[in-house]
């Protein structure tokens, strides 16, 4: 049986003699590597009724939890590679802001990334592209205001008697729905331009024609009318 002390506490320790060379921890959490030969003095060894009264308390005596203490990290120069200390940092992660070696990072889309972000980004750019909430509606609301808008300004624009304030404001809320469809879609083709996860193009382009021809149908209907009433 090899005997040493803890180097930081002083608590006495034992381990076999096969253990000689290992590292074990103290209760007060310093490493302490085990000699070859014992450091420390053997214990008195304690007479048998003392030693089985002992041992009879020690049983009997409710397990004392201590909390482990991790060791502390020293701290991080910053001007150093996070992957490898010896190397000097040339270039700052544009997404974790970490500080690397060259050989560390990457140019992905004119930015400088680490490995873990770069591997993040682009499975984010192969995951299919979410359909624009906006564009779809762009489309519902183009789609819908050709016949609305058409109705609300042809039938009073073909009326025999003069145009009145009543048929100029059909006109007008003809314009309001594709007014909001061109809006929409262009509100969703700027999102897509940003976002490459965002998708519905096509569907943003259609709304966003839709609202624009309605938008002039009804401005010229709207026109008209209103040059009429000022002529009459």
């Amino acid at each position: 049986m090899i005997w040493f002390v803890c180097k930081q506490c002083g608590k006495r320790h034992s381990r076999p003699d096969e253990a000689g060379g290992s590292l074990v921890f103290c209760e007060c959490g310093q490493a302490n590597r085990v000699p070859w030969e014992s450091t420390a003095p053997l214990p008195p060894e304690p007479e048998a009724a003392d030693s089985e009264k002992d041992h009879d308390e020690e049983r009997d005596r409710p397990p004392v939890v201590r909390p482990r203490r991790r060791p502390v990290a020293p701290p991080r120069d910053p001007s150093r590679c996070l992957n490898h200390e010896d190397a000097p940092a040339q270039g700052t992660c544009a997404a974790c802001g970490e500080a690397f070696c060259a050989s560390c990072v990457v140019e992905l889309q004119g930015e400088t990334l680490c490995g873990p972000c770069k591997n993040y980004r682009l499975g984010q750019l192969q995951r299919s592209p979410q359909l624009s909430p906006l564009a779809l509606v762009a489309l519902l609301l183009g789609l819908i205001s050709a016949p609305v808008g058409f109705c609300l300004t042809i039938i009073p624009l073909g009326m025999p008697q003069a145009p009145s304030a009543g048929t100029l404001g059909c006109g007008l809320i003809g314009l309001i729905l594709p007014a909001v469809a061109l809006v929409l879609g262009l509100l969703a083709l700027r999102d897509i331009e940003a976002d490459p996860r965002v998708g519905g193009r096509a569907l943003a382009l259609t709304g966003t024609m839709a609202g624009a021809l309605g938008v002039l149908w009804c401005l010229t209907v709207v026109l008209l009318m209103a040059g009429k009433l000022i002529l009459e």
